[in-house]
Formats: structure tokens, sequence, C-alpha cells
């Protein structure tokens, strides 16, 4: 055997190109010529090669990886074994364990191999291990010697032993298992006939590896055979006159990294001899994204896997999973689903974009109505009440969907939930599991926009193929209790599985995985995340320990860095300019293969050179912009009909007021249930309870029913929820009774002992014109006390803070603004009340009642009753009127406000503009994205 050694500014596979020409007299057929390599990347440039120097046709060398070379031959010598993927190959190892169950007594995690869902991730390790000791040629004997050095399990060296004799029975075969066969059996009979074969660019060979090259070396110099083998390898030393250009770039951040490599790329002339090395793939979207951008898709190559989980393929069936584990089943067999977890199902953008006639913006109107909807309606729904009643509101209130036939429109939805939902109430097992999958992926493709997006397909199509793989697995037969075991299967296989990116391999800029640049010479090498723990990678063997490793003769994390940094050395020592970017911050430190450089650099008194990346980010925050008036904003505010609420909106913010009142954008309710919910819950139980007592002339304790609280909002939460209540909302059921009962009990009784209490009015309606303008709302209960009416307005806050108007500021104010309007001045009213006005709801409640009513206003009184105080008593009250001089100065103040107000609305000359308080007002704005302040900090 001839061992030919090359420098690493040798490009080997142009080597071997000539030597191939030099060899074979007859330059036309290479088909008795096998060259093997330790990976499929080098035969597309070897092939080149051979094309570009010959120039004629000719018949190719057969070029194979190490592992395809394995497969062919160990077909040849057992035709009869089947292929075991890794899931089946952790399930023969779980049936193992549950056959052998010896776990050592301080082992904590033993409910791990309960079942095989919470083995499925400690059992990849196992089998990791299993396959390196075999590989390896490590007997189950010599296992046992060092099995007490291993913390967990007493008698693994008998699951080894006994899974590997039943793939030989079963006929079943594993990476690891043909590697040895091969090993073991391979002889001139089972060598392919070859003149000539060749060896390339091996490093750090297995035991397996070992024997099946001295075999081969055996066969052609034993056997009496005419062919010849030789072995080629690099030494990645080089001369001081032949080391390549190095620079080296600190990074802020891994942004920086991309950033940095895109301006460096646009400057130069790229082609396949220039390569982006990715040792991770975090950044390959960033990459083709940001950092080769500018270059088209058939200029340049990806040669990496991507993984699956970390796709929106993986997002869907997340979501998917996540939905049906919050089910709940009522007791006639129908599922009520949680309205958040559906609403992020059918939102997701594979779902939202299915097609209706042949477009998906129909699907987008009726989910998103459905959101609307139910946001406001409840926190459960059924899929018969979204098929029916709530999608004839949705088509009720919507103009766009009026062209289309509702029961079409029915027939759309109920189709899409019969496809992607229903199917999964029941799971027979395993297979049936992924068939349903695969018919819901089918139809995502046929029938969504998702298709369209470039990166669909690959991962749908390994995605369909895995799931395919599981359906015919030893696994079909298996079943779980819920729908978490299968989902959590899913996971879990999903977990390792990789997307390989097809491109044209040997042209344009080269973006490949460390591992795929073995045996290549490139001149440019750019080689990206150079930080500790993500290269060398951190390495970490749960089911062997070090010692155990080193006993049994195992590579160690110690030869593993070697063999990488044999191959990254012999990258760099190959190419003629190197950039080396690592990120620098206080959790990430550079790579100790950039730090072997320097030293070795500066050992010969020369430097590298290094390069600190700054990039400067504006990070201050730009203030929401003025939105000028138009004639139509005139017309339209002219004719609006105003509330207190949008009063007290266009107090705190003008913008929001435009936002909200002109454009008719809404807030975005959650759909749990939040503290808006629970006020409008605890109005609708007060206002149920005393919409009974409005004809009763005069109050006393016998008409308040305390008892009757808990069947009204038992009725209540039933309206809005549904029959099933359980969990947080059950707890906030009973609070809210609670409460109510605590106003019963210990404010209203108190109220009937000290007056003579009548009813008048509940949820009392009221309209009037004011500077010709119109103003209505609506009164939660009006009251008679005496010889005093009383306007209720119920909050659950419990702040006064939140209500409160400083009478004695607002005289000065009013003439201040006055006089700047009068100098010609710009403005801004709100600005100057933004300390001095809480809310205007009472004062414009009296006003509106007492000139509908033609009531005096000093026969009025208007109150806010603080319900979510802490302790309930008479101290709810608060009355935002008090502090004035009397109600009827405070009311003359009043009018003036609301008069400068309107006018301020209505003046053409001043635009919609942002609040002065920004921390105060903005931090729960919904409307945060729309103006810009999400850099503001919301309080959680």
């Amino acid at each position: 055997m001839e061992t030919f050694s090359l420098s690493p500014k040798e490009n080997m596979v142009e080597k071997i190109t000539e030597y191939l020409i030099s060899k074979n007299k007859d330059n036309s057929d290479y088909s008795r010529i096998t060259i093997i390599f330790p990976n499929k990347r080098p035969k597309h440039f070897l092939l080149k090669y051979m094309k570009d120097r010959i120039r004629k046709s000719f018949f190719p060398p057969h070029v194979l990886s190490m592992d395809e070379f394995i497969e062919q031959t160990f077909e040849r010598i057992f035709p009869e074994f089947k292929n075991l993927s890794i899931i089946e190959s952790v399930y023969l190892i779980y049936e193992l364990f549950q056959k052998f169950p010896a776990f050592n007594d301080d082992f904590e995690q033993k409910n791990l191999f309960s079942d095989f869902e919470k083995f499925y991730p400690f059992g990849i390790k196992i089998f990791e291990a299993f396959e390196e000791l075999y590989i390896e040629n490590v007997s189950a004997q010599k296992l046992k010697h060092y099995e007490s050095w291993i913390s967990f399990y007493s008698s693994l060296s008998k699951i080894y032993d006994a899974f590997y004799l039943m793939l030989e029975k079963e006929k079943l075969s594993t990476r690891a298992f043909k590697y040895r066969k091969v090993a073991e059996q391979l002889n001139f009979d089972t060598l392919m006939k070859v003149d000539l074969l060749l060896l390339c660019g091996f490093f750090g060979l297995t035991k397996a590896e070992q024997k099946i090259i001295e075999n081969i070396k055996n066969i052609f110099e034993k056997e009496q055979t005419s062919g010849y083998f030789c072995r080629w390898i690099y030494d990645n030393s080089v001369s001081e006159e032949n080391e390549p250009s190095i620079k080296i770039y600190e990074c802020p951040d891994r942004h920086g990294q991309v950033y940095t490599i895109s301006n460096i790329l646009e400057k130069n002339l790229i082609n396949e001899e220039t390569v982006v090395v990715l040792p991770s793939e975090d950044l390959l979207f960033p990459i083709l994204k940001q950092g080769v951008s500018f270059l088209g898709e058939d200029e340049y190559n990806i040669s990496m896997g991507y993984p699956v989980i970390r796709t929106p393929l993986w997002s869907f069936f997340e979501s998917l999973s996540i939905m049906l584990n919050s089910l709940i089943q009522e007791e006639n067999g129908k599922y009520l689903f949680p309205v958040s977890e559906y609403l992020q199902f059918v939102l997701h953008p594979y779902v939202k974009n299915i097609m209706f006639e042949d477009e998906p913006t129909v699907t987008r109107i009726l989910f998103h109505s459905f959101e609307s909807y139910l946001s406001e309606e409840g926190i459960t729904v059924l899929l018969d009440e979204l098929e029916d009643d709530i999608l004839d509101k949705a088509f009720n209130n919507i103009d766009g969907l009026k062209k289309y036939e509702l029961t079409h429109l029915k027939k759309h939805i109920k189709n899409i939930h019969d496809t992607l939902i229903r199917p999964f109430f029941n799971i027979s097992n395993v297979r049936d599991f992924s068939e349903k999958c695969i018919s819901l992926l089918n139809f995502i493709y046929a029938k969504s926009t998702a298709k369209y997006h470039p990166l669909f397909f690959p991962f749908y199509n390994t995605v369909v193929n895995k799931m395919e793989e599981l359906s015919n697995s030893l696994l079909k037969n298996i079943n779980f209790n819920d729908f978490s075991g299968y989902f959590n299967l899913l996971k879990n296989y999903i977990r390792n599985i990789r997307t390989p990116f097809e491109g044209i391999p040997i042209k344009g800029l080269q973006i490949l995985g460390f591992l795929e640049t073995r045996n290549l010479n490139f001149k440019n090498v750019f080689f990206i995340d150079l930080n500790e723990e993500i290269f060398p990678p951190i390495y970490e063997d749960y089911v062997l320990p070090l010692k155990v490793r080193e006993a049994l003769g195992l590579p160690t994390f110690k030869d593993r860095e070697k063999l990488i940094e044999y191959y990254f050395m012999t990258l760099i020592n190959g190419a003629e300019q190197v950039h080396l970017f690592y990120v620098r911050d206080e959790r990430r430190e550079k790579s100790r293969f950039i730090e072997k450089l320097i030293w070795e650099r500066e050992k010969k008194s020369q430097k590298i050179n290094k390069q600190v990346v700054h990039y400067k980010v504006n990070l201050s925050a730009d203030k929401p912009k003025e939105i000028k008036k138009e004639k139509q904003h005139i017309d339209f505010l002219k004719n609006l009909s105003y509330s207190p609420s949008s009063m007290d909106m266009y107090l705190k913010c003008p913008l929001k007021f435009y936002y909200s009142y002109f454009l008719g954008l809404k807030d975005k309710e959650e759909t749990e249930i939040d503290s808006a919910q629970v006020g409008r819950i605890v109005h609708g139980v007060l206002a149920s309870f005393f919409e009974g007592l409005k004809n009763v002339k005069k109050l006393n304790n016998h008409n308040i029913k305390i008892d009757l609280i808990k069947k009204i909002t038992d009725e209540e939460f039933k309206k809005r929820y549904g029959d099933y209540i359980s969990g947080s909302l059950y707890l906030i059921k009973e609070q809210i009774i609670k409460r109510v009962r605590e106003v019963l009990e210990k404010y209203y009784l108190n109220v009937i002992s000290k007056y003579s209490l009548k009813i008048l009015g509940v949820e009392e309606p009221f309209n009037i014109i004011f500077e010709e303008i119109k103003i209505s709302g609506r009164i939660d209960i009006i009251e008679e006390r005496s010889e005093k009416i009383f306007l209720i307005d119920y909050k659950t806050s419990g702040k006064k803070d939140n209500y409160k108007i400083k009478f004695d500021k607002l005289p000065e104010i009013l003439e201040f603004y006055n006089n700047e309007l009068r100098s010609g001045k710009t403005c801004y009213l709100t600005h100057l009340l933004s300390k001095s006005i809480s809310s205007l709801q009472i004062p414009i409640y009296l006003l509106g009642f007492s000139r509908e009513k033609n009531i005096p206003l000093n026969n009025l009184v208007g109150i806010y009753l603080l319900i979510g105080k802490p302790k309930i008593d008479k101290d709810i009250e608060f009355n935002p009127l008090e502090e004035s001089i009397s109600s009827e100065n405070a009311m003359d103040i009043i009018q003036s406000i609301l008069k400068s107000i309107i006018n301020e609305l209505v003046n053409l000359d001043i635009p919609f503009y942002p609040t002065k308080n920004f921390k105060e007002n903005c931090q729960y704005c919904d409307f945060r994205t729309t103006c810009g302040t999400l850099w503001i900090k919301s309080r959680e």
C-alpha cells in the first residue's frame, strides 16, 4: 500500500485527478476505479475536475463516502437484513430495559424508564453509546468489567449484548452493526472488483474502520490481485512562506459577525473557491437573509442540515398539541376548546391561509372575526358553535362576506375542523397518529399558501417521510392514554431530524457545515462563531464517564478535539485568505483554536491582524408623531356621538382617540379572563340584581337577598363561558360572588339603614347636545336616597387617584390656555390638564342626566363605588366633586373644560397629538406598536 501525504496547500481532488489520468492508459474508462472519502461532498468536486481535465466523454470512477461503501458491501454480504431506524432501535432498547430492570440504588431518575415517551430522550444517549461501543469493537464482557463505574445502571452490559444479539437474530441492522460485520466478513469475494482503490482524507479511524482498511490492504497484497490500493492524507503543517493571511474579527454580538461578512463579501469576487463555515446551524438563516442577500439563489450553495424543530412546521404541530392537550370533554362527549389555544392554532399562517375558492382572504377574515368575537364572549368554545352561531354573527357583521353563500362558508370551516382537529379526538396507536399527521400535512400542502414559501417543501417532505417511517416502524402498535403521549413522542422524534439543503454543489459561494469542508481546498475561508463551547463544541456523555471511556479504549473529548483541530488546521492552512469571527461579551470568549493560532504566530514574532468590530445603533426612542387633521376629520368629529369614556380617552391621549374612534381600531383583548372582563361580569351581576328591585318603593333589609348573588353569578358565567367552569375561572367566580356579597352586606345594608332607598334606574341611558356635539352614556345605577338622586358608577379599581379632579388648579389652567390661544401660540389642552383631571365620567353623567331629565344639579350627587378596595365599607364611595367649593361651581368649570375640549377637537389647526405622560398612559396601551412606544416597558 502506497501512502501519499499532501500539504494543505495542495488540492487533494486535483492531485487525485492527475494521478488517475497518469495511471489510466485508457483515458475514457475509469469505471474499475473506486475512491472512498470520509464524506460525500468531495465527489462533486472530483468529477468536476476530471471533466475539466479530460474534456471528452468518459466512464467515471465509483466515488463513495465510507458510509456508502459500507452500505453497498453490507448489502452484498447480508442481503436479507433490514435497516433499523434510530427510533426503532431506542424502542428495542427500552423493551430490554423492562426485561433487565437493575437500577443502582442512588439513581433518582428511574421514572424515565417507566414509559417509552419519557425514556426516548435518554434512550437516544444509550443507543449512541451502544453504537460507539460496537463500532469500537468493545465486547459485552469488557463493558461488564467496568460496569460498576457507571452510576445509574448495573446491567448495561446485558442490555448491550442482548441488543446486538437481537439484531442478528431478527436480521436487523444499525450503522455500527454494518461496520462491524463488514470488518469481520470483508474478503476478496465480497470486495468490489476494482483495479485501483483510493482511500482519501481519513484521520482518527474507529476500530471497525481500521479493521476494514487492514482487510483491504491484505486483499490487495496477499490475495494476488492485479489491483492497486493507496491512501491519501493531509499533513496540515505548512512552511512560513506558505502560511495563509489570517484576520480575526472580535464582534460585539452574532449580528456583528453577519454584517461584517456581508460587507467583506460584497466587495470581493465570489465563486466556489470561497467558503463560509458555520459550526452550528444557528446563523444559517441570518447569513442567508442578511449576509448574502445581495446574491441570487444560483450564486451560492448550502450544504448543511437545518433542524425541523426550529421551523414553522414544528410550531404548527406544537400549537395543535397545546390545543388538544387543553381540551375539556363534556358529559355528552363533546370537547370544549380553550379560546386562547384554539385561536393560536387557527391563526397559525398555515391554517388561516387555507384557500377558499382559490384564495386565502376569506379564511383569514373568518378566523380573525372569530378572534374578535371570542375575545369578548368567553374562554371556552365548541367547534359546533364556531361552525354555526358564531359564523352566523361574523357573516351578518362583515360586509366583505356577503358576496359568498353562508352554507359554503360553513362547509369550509367545518372541513378545516374535520381535517385538522377532529381526527385527533380518537387515536388508536402510533400508526393511526402518524397517518393522521400525514393527512393533515398533505391538506396544508394542497390547500394552504404554505407551499408557495420556498423553504416549506423541503421540511414538509422530510417530515412526511419520517412520519411514514414511524407509521411502519416497530412502534406502530403502541398506544398512549392521552394526546400528550403521542405529541411528546413526535417532538422527541422530530428533535433529531435535520433537513439537508440541496444546491448546486460546485457553483458559487459555498455555505457549509464544518464537517462538509473535509478534504476540500478554498482560497478564501470565512469561519463564524469561533467561540468556546460552540467550536470546539461541548461534548457530554451522560452514559459513559471519562474514566470508563479511557478504560474501554474509546475516544475521549481530547481525541475528538484533536480530530476537530486536524480538520480545522487543514482547512485554514490550505487557504490564502482566512477570516475568523468570534463574539466577545461578558459570557463568551474566543475559541482555544484562535488562541493557539495567535500563540503560534507570536512564537515566530509574527502578529495576526485583529479588528474589533463596532457598529452604531441608534437606541434613542422617537416620540409618536402627530396626525394632522384634514377636513374629513372635522366632519367626522362633529357628527360623532361622544361617551364619557371617549372624553377620558381624549384627555389621556388624543392620538389614541384618533386610532380608536376615527380609524376604528380596537384594543386587542386577552382571550384569558382579565381585569376588564372581571369588571364586565361584576357590572352584569349587580345590574341583574338591582333590576329586580326597580319597582320597590323603599328597600329594606329583606329585599337584599344576598343568596341570589350565587345564582346570578353562575348564570352570568354560564352565559359567557359555558357549563364547565374549573381552575382559575372557578376561583375568579368565587371571588366575584364573595366581593358582590360584601358590597351588599357591608355597604348597601348600611345605606338602607341611613336613607330611604329606591332604585330609579339600572343601566340608564342619556343623550344630550352640548356645544352642537352629541354626548351619550349609560349610568350603572340611579338611586333615590331620601331627597337626593345618586348617579353611581361601579369601579372594580380601588384607587381614588384614577378618578380625582383638582378643581383648585382648573381656573388657572383655563385662563392660561385661553391666553395662549388668543396670542396665536400652539398650546395643547390635555397636556395642561394631565395632572388635574383623571376622569370626567361622573361630571358628564351629572350634566347629561340633569339636562335630559330637567333636574337641578344641586339635587344630584355623582359617586364612584370603588368595589376594588381591600375593605368594603362606606369609604368605597368617592365623589370627585367633593373637593370643589360647591357642586354648581364645579359643574361650571367642568362645562368650560368640556367646551374647550370640543373646540380643540374640531380645530383644524390642532392635530391629534400624543400624550404628555408616556410612562403612565402608554405602558398598557395596545397601540404601542402602531405609534412606536414599545420602548416604554409594560409592567406586568
